[in-house]
Order: structure tokens, then sequence, then C-alpha cells
């Protein structure tokens, strides 16, 4: 074992858990940044891909901090409200979100965050993983540049941390609002409001 390796045991325990030895394989999943916080938002443990993502070449970077060290205040704002949900025992499961990286931009990844919890049952952190968010073919064939439907998306990647509402998405695609919902529900199997 490794001394950053020993140094994530201990914090593991630290709050309260137990890790087992396997977790050492989730430093070999690409581009799937995986985190594991306690109660007030400090990470305690992260893999090698989330490094990356940040732009940090050590666990001792991130160990300690809290997404407010990491991303835009809107952006840790978001997080920190999943993590009081998950906290208070709820999952929050294959949603889709925006998350921050190194360069100061963001992509939409799909998102699962689950409490952690000591050997007693209580919950004492947070864990939680990422994966950027693979357009499906028919959405990309869909949505070439020149589509009205393209206006939208880089609408909402704009204006995400805005209240955003159909008929603001449809007078950008210069549709009504029926036409929209209805282009956007046939390019992407799911509604404005559930994409957003």
């Amino acid at each position: 074992m490794h001394s950053s390796d020993d140094s994530m045991l201990a914090t593991l325990s630290r709050i309260g858990t137990v890790a087992p030895e396997i977790i050492e394989l989730f430093d070999y999943l690409e581009d799937t940044p995986l985190w594991m916080k306690d109660e007030a938002g400090h990470y305690e443990w992260v893999n090698v891909s989330f490094l990356l993502n940040f732009g940090v070449k050590m666990r001792a970077e991130i160990i300690g901090r809290t997404d407010y060290h990491f991303c835009s205040e809107v952006l840790a704002n978001q997080y920190r409200m999943d993590d009081e949900r998950v906290l208070r025992g709820e999952r929050i499961l294959s949603r889709v979100e925006l998350v921050g990286r190194f360069d100061h931009t963001a992509r939409w990844c799909v998102t699962s965050k689950v409490p952690i919890r000591d050997a007693k049952g209580k919950i004492v952190g947070t864990a939680g993983v990422t994966r950027p968010l693979a357009a499906p073919e028919s959405a990309v064939a869909a949505t070439p540049a020149d589509s009205p439907l393209s206006v939208a998306i880089r609408f909402i990647a704009q204006r995400y941390a805005d209240r955003i509402t159909n008929e603001d998405l449809a007078k950008a695609c210069g549709l009504s609002v029926r036409a929209f919902e209805r282009q956007f529900q046939a390019a992407y199997n799911t509604s404005p409001h559930d994409y957003l």
C-alpha cells in the first residue's frame, strides 16, 4: 500500500466509516470521478479521475477542502444543497447536472450520490460518482448546429443558474411553445423541464 492509500483509510476512519480495500479499484475508473465527503462537505477521499477533472496532482490538494474551493459559487451551492438532502437519507440517482472542471468550464454529467453510514447506521457523510453525459446519436443527429433546438441547448448551458421557462426556450428558438415542446421531446426523449 502507498502512503496516500494509508492516508485515505485514516481519513475515512476519522469520519466513522469502514473502507474496504477494494476502494483502490475506483482509481482505475477513467473519466468517472468518485468522491466521499464528511457531514460538513469536506472531501475525505477522491479517486484519480476526480483529481484529473480538477487539474490537481495529489489527493492532499483536495482532502479537507469543499466544493467552494474548486467550483463556481453557483455550482458549489447546488452541490451543498444536494449534500444536505443526502445527509437526511435521500439518494440522488442518475441526475443530469453540470459539473465544474479544472479550466473553469463545466460539462453535463450523470451524477449519483448516496449517504455513507457508520457501523451503527448513522449517516456520517456522502459519496458520489459522476460521468460525462454521452449524447445519444439520435439526439445529436436531431440537433445539428443550425437546428432551432441547438439554440435551446446553448441557452440552457449559458443560463442554467437562472429560472428558465419553456416560453423562454421556445422564444429563443423562434417556435411556439407547443411546437418547441413537441420537437424537444422527439429529439431528447424527455421534456424540457426534466432536461433542466
